[in-house]
């Protein structure tokens, strides 16, 4: 599929990054939106599914992604979002619902997991894409739609009260 050329927002033309085809891009980034999704949802069975999902519904429309990158990690934390929200739903419909937690480095102070699972949605979402994906403010900002200016409170107040609880 032939790249299609866009305006960079200061009005230069920029062209779609590398890879090219849609095919090469999902052999690219499935594993690494595989691995967000997980850390997003702590649900190993539910990440492929969600991830297959982005990336059927991106297929469609491939021709019009700019920012093949930003498109899947938005999509991905999205439906992240939404799976981690219908899951809540259950639980509180159904106690029998057993969730699956992702298991820490062996590095990690045991509590860990359970005070990141403590944090707000939204750190949770921040935290991971700072420390796991490394992405920059820019970059967080626009994947989970949120002002540039909202991210750097956002993480501090993650790591705030993280170190708290771990001291």
């Amino acid at each position: 599929m032939p790249d299609r050329e866009a305006v960079a927002q200061d009005g230069g033309p920029t062209t779609r990054a590398s890879p090219q085809t849609f095919e090469q891009f999902y052999a690219a980034k499935f594993r690494d939106m595989t691995r967000m999704a997980f850390l997003l949802t702590g649900d190993r069975e539910a990440a492929p599914e969600i991830v297959q999902e982005v990336f059927a519904r991106m297929y469609l429309r491939w021709a019009t992604v700019d920012r093949p990158d930003a498109y899947a990690s938005r999509s991905v934390a999205n439906a992240a979002a939404s799976f981690y929200r219908q899951r809540a739903a259950g639980q509180r419909r159904s106690k029998r619902l057993a969730l699956e937690r992702p298991t820490p480095p062996p590095d990690t102070p045991e509590h860990l997991e359970d005070l990141i699972a403590s944090l707000s949605r939204r750190q949770q979402e921040v935290l991971v894409l700072r420390y796991y994906f490394e992405l920059s403010t820019d970059d967080i900002a626009d994947t989970l739609e949120m002002r540039r200016g909202s991210v750097g409170p956002t993480l501090q107040r993650a790591l705030k009260r993280l170190r708290k609880e771990l001291s």
